[in-house]
Protein backbone atom coordinates (compact mmCIF):
# COMPACT_ATOMS: atom_id res chain seq x y z
CA UNK A 1 0.00 0.00 0.00
CA UNK A 2 1.05 3.59 -0.64
CA UNK A 3 0.29 6.50 1.69
CA UNK A 4 -1.81 9.22 0.10
CA UNK A 5 0.19 12.23 -1.03
CA UNK A 6 -0.42 15.39 -3.07
CA UNK A 7 0.64 13.78 -6.34
CA UNK A 8 -1.85 10.93 -5.95
CA UNK A 9 -4.61 13.37 -4.97
CA UNK A 10 -3.81 15.55 -7.97
CA UNK A 11 -4.00 12.57 -10.33
CA UNK A 12 -7.34 11.45 -8.85
CA UNK A 13 -8.66 14.99 -8.99
CA UNK A 14 -7.90 15.15 -12.74
CA UNK A 15 -10.36 12.33 -13.45
CA UNK A 16 -12.92 13.74 -11.02
CA UNK A 17 -12.84 17.13 -12.73
CA UNK A 18 -12.97 15.52 -16.20
CA UNK A 19 -16.16 13.53 -15.62
CA UNK A 20 -17.69 16.47 -13.70
CA UNK A 21 -17.19 18.77 -16.70
CA UNK A 22 -18.73 16.29 -19.15
CA UNK A 23 -21.70 15.64 -16.88
CA UNK A 24 -22.18 19.39 -16.35
CA UNK A 25 -22.26 19.85 -20.12
CA UNK A 26 -24.85 17.07 -20.36
CA UNK A 27 -27.12 18.71 -17.77
CA UNK A 28 -26.74 22.08 -19.47
CA UNK A 29 -27.63 20.53 -22.83
CA UNK A 30 -30.71 18.84 -21.34
CA UNK A 31 -32.12 22.20 -20.27
CA UNK A 32 -31.27 23.71 -23.66
CA UNK A 33 -33.25 20.91 -25.27
CA UNK A 34 -36.20 21.65 -22.97
CA UNK A 35 -36.09 25.44 -23.21
CA UNK A 36 -35.62 26.93 -26.68
CA UNK A 37 -32.60 29.17 -27.24
CA UNK A 38 -34.79 31.87 -28.73
CA UNK A 39 -38.31 32.52 -30.00
CA UNK A 40 -38.37 34.81 -33.02
CA UNK A 41 -42.18 34.84 -33.28
CA UNK A 42 -44.86 35.02 -30.57
CA UNK A 43 -46.25 31.66 -31.67
CA UNK A 44 -42.84 29.93 -31.41
CA UNK A 45 -42.55 27.53 -28.50
CA UNK A 46 -40.09 28.54 -25.80
CA UNK A 47 -40.65 25.45 -23.66
CA UNK A 48 -40.99 21.95 -25.11
CA UNK A 49 -43.41 20.46 -22.59
CA UNK A 50 -43.50 17.13 -24.42
CA UNK A 51 -39.87 16.64 -23.32
CA UNK A 52 -40.62 17.12 -19.62
CA UNK A 53 -41.00 13.37 -18.80
CA UNK A 54 -37.66 12.56 -20.44
CA UNK A 55 -36.00 15.56 -18.78
CA UNK A 56 -37.38 14.44 -15.41
CA UNK A 57 -36.01 10.91 -15.78
CA UNK A 58 -32.70 12.33 -17.03
CA UNK A 59 -32.25 14.58 -14.00
CA UNK A 60 -33.39 11.88 -11.57
CA UNK A 61 -30.74 9.59 -13.06
CA UNK A 62 -28.01 12.22 -13.18
CA UNK A 63 -28.47 13.22 -9.52
CA UNK A 64 -27.62 9.86 -7.86
CA UNK A 65 -25.00 9.02 -10.50
CA UNK A 66 -23.07 12.26 -10.00
CA UNK A 67 -23.59 12.20 -6.24
CA UNK A 68 -22.40 8.59 -6.08
CA UNK A 69 -19.38 9.26 -8.29
CA UNK A 70 -18.32 12.19 -6.12
CA UNK A 71 -18.77 10.25 -2.88
CA UNK A 72 -16.87 7.27 -4.31
CA UNK A 73 -13.87 9.39 -5.29
CA UNK A 74 -13.86 11.07 -1.89
CA UNK A 75 -14.02 7.79 0.05
CA UNK A 76 -11.59 5.79 -2.09
CA UNK A 77 -9.04 8.47 -2.95
CA UNK A 78 -9.43 11.94 -1.38
CA UNK A 79 -10.22 10.86 2.18
CA UNK A 80 -8.25 7.62 2.17
CA UNK A 81 -5.03 7.28 4.15
CA UNK A 82 -3.47 4.88 1.64
CA UNK A 83 -4.08 3.31 -1.76
CA UNK A 84 -2.87 0.07 -3.42
CA UNK A 85 0.55 0.22 -5.08
CA UNK A 86 -1.11 -0.39 -8.44
CA UNK A 87 -3.69 2.32 -7.73
CA UNK A 88 -3.09 3.71 -11.23
CA UNK A 89 -4.88 0.76 -12.82
CA UNK A 90 -7.86 1.15 -10.47
CA UNK A 91 -7.95 4.91 -10.99
CA UNK A 92 -7.72 4.57 -14.78
CA UNK A 93 -10.57 2.06 -14.80
CA UNK A 94 -12.69 4.33 -12.57
CA UNK A 95 -11.90 7.36 -14.71
CA UNK A 96 -12.72 5.63 -18.01
CA UNK A 97 -15.95 4.20 -16.57
CA UNK A 98 -17.08 7.57 -15.22
CA UNK A 99 -16.16 9.40 -18.43
CA UNK A 100 -18.06 6.79 -20.44
CA UNK A 101 -21.16 7.19 -18.27
CA UNK A 102 -20.88 10.97 -18.44
CA UNK A 103 -20.67 10.74 -22.23
CA UNK A 104 -23.80 8.57 -22.22
CA UNK A 105 -25.58 11.25 -20.23
CA UNK A 106 -24.60 13.81 -22.84
CA UNK A 107 -25.93 11.57 -25.61
CA UNK A 108 -29.16 11.11 -23.61
CA UNK A 109 -29.50 14.87 -23.22
CA UNK A 110 -29.66 15.13 -27.03
CA UNK A 111 -32.54 12.64 -27.28
CA UNK A 112 -35.18 14.12 -24.99
CA UNK A 113 -37.82 14.81 -27.63
CA UNK A 114 -40.84 12.53 -27.35
CA UNK A 115 -40.32 11.12 -30.84
CA UNK A 116 -36.84 9.87 -29.86
CA UNK A 117 -37.98 7.98 -26.75
CA UNK A 118 -36.76 4.62 -28.10
CA UNK A 119 -33.26 5.99 -28.70
CA UNK A 120 -33.33 7.51 -25.21
CA UNK A 121 -34.34 4.17 -23.67
CA UNK A 122 -31.55 2.32 -25.49
CA UNK A 123 -29.02 4.84 -24.19
CA UNK A 124 -30.29 4.40 -20.65
CA UNK A 125 -29.93 0.63 -21.03
CA UNK A 126 -26.32 1.04 -22.17
CA UNK A 127 -25.70 3.35 -19.21
CA UNK A 128 -27.09 0.74 -16.81
CA UNK A 129 -24.90 -1.99 -18.33
CA UNK A 130 -21.74 0.12 -18.00
CA UNK A 131 -22.67 1.18 -14.46
CA UNK A 132 -23.44 -2.38 -13.38
CA UNK A 133 -20.14 -3.63 -14.82
CA UNK A 134 -18.25 -0.89 -12.99
CA UNK A 135 -20.11 -1.61 -9.74
CA UNK A 136 -19.21 -5.30 -9.88
CA UNK A 137 -15.56 -4.82 -10.85
CA UNK A 138 -14.62 -1.67 -8.94
CA UNK A 139 -17.00 -1.21 -6.04
CA UNK A 140 -17.73 -4.84 -5.20
CA UNK A 141 -14.07 -5.81 -5.31
CA UNK A 142 -13.32 -3.17 -2.66
CA UNK A 143 -15.79 -4.67 -0.23
CA UNK A 144 -18.62 -2.14 -0.60
CA UNK A 145 -22.18 -3.56 -0.46
CA UNK A 146 -23.48 -3.30 -4.03
CA UNK A 147 -26.47 -5.66 -4.20
CA UNK A 148 -29.09 -2.91 -3.91
CA UNK A 149 -27.68 -0.84 -6.77
CA UNK A 150 -27.44 -3.88 -9.02
CA UNK A 151 -31.03 -4.82 -8.21
CA UNK A 152 -32.27 -1.29 -8.91
CA UNK A 153 -30.37 -1.19 -12.22
CA UNK A 154 -31.91 -4.53 -13.17
CA UNK A 155 -35.44 -3.42 -12.25
CA UNK A 156 -35.14 -0.23 -14.30
CA UNK A 157 -33.71 -2.16 -17.24
CA UNK A 158 -36.58 -4.69 -17.09
CA UNK A 159 -39.19 -1.90 -17.13
CA UNK A 160 -37.53 -0.22 -20.11
CA UNK A 161 -37.32 -3.50 -22.02
CA UNK A 162 -41.01 -4.21 -21.31
CA UNK A 163 -41.96 -0.74 -22.57
CA UNK A 164 -39.87 -1.23 -25.71
CA UNK A 165 -41.40 -4.65 -26.43
CA UNK A 166 -44.92 -3.42 -25.72
CA UNK A 167 -44.47 -0.44 -28.02
CA UNK A 168 -43.51 -2.79 -30.87
CA UNK A 169 -46.94 -4.41 -30.67
CA UNK A 170 -48.73 -1.08 -30.25
CA UNK A 171 -48.00 1.20 -33.20
CA UNK A 172 -50.14 3.95 -31.62
CA UNK A 173 -48.31 3.85 -28.31
CA UNK A 174 -48.15 7.37 -26.88
CA UNK A 175 -44.50 8.50 -26.59
CA UNK A 176 -45.33 10.80 -23.69
CA UNK A 177 -46.99 7.93 -21.81
CA UNK A 178 -43.97 5.61 -22.12
CA UNK A 179 -41.60 8.47 -21.25
CA UNK A 180 -43.72 9.23 -18.18
CA UNK A 181 -43.62 5.55 -17.19
CA UNK A 182 -39.83 5.68 -17.43
CA UNK A 183 -39.72 8.85 -15.32
CA UNK A 184 -41.97 7.29 -12.67
CA UNK A 185 -39.78 4.18 -12.51
CA UNK A 186 -36.59 6.24 -12.22
CA UNK A 187 -38.20 8.31 -9.45
CA UNK A 188 -38.94 5.11 -7.53
CA UNK A 189 -35.48 3.56 -7.99
CA UNK A 190 -33.74 6.84 -7.08
CA UNK A 191 -35.89 7.24 -3.97
CA UNK A 192 -35.13 3.68 -2.88
CA UNK A 193 -31.41 4.20 -3.47
CA UNK A 194 -31.32 7.35 -1.34
CA UNK A 195 -33.53 5.85 1.37
CA UNK A 196 -31.49 2.69 1.89
CA UNK A 197 -28.08 4.26 1.17
CA UNK A 198 -28.68 7.55 2.98
CA UNK A 199 -25.56 7.15 5.12
CA UNK A 200 -23.45 6.70 1.99
CA UNK A 201 -24.79 9.82 0.32
CA UNK A 202 -25.16 11.93 3.48
CA UNK A 203 -22.72 10.59 6.12
CA UNK A 204 -23.43 11.76 9.65
CA UNK A 205 -20.29 10.40 11.30
CA UNK A 206 -16.62 9.93 10.53
CA UNK A 207 -15.60 6.46 9.24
Amino acid sequence: MLPINKDILNTADFFRVAFTLVLALAITESFKQFIADKAEKPEDRTIHWNRLPALTSFLLLALPFFHGMSRYFFIVYTNASEVPRNYGAYLLFDGIAFLSMSAMFFAMSRALSAIQWRRYFYMVLVLLVVDSAWIIVAVGSRGFPVQLWLILNSCLAIVLIILLLTARKCSRCNPIFVSSACAATVAITTSISYFYKWEVFFPSHNP
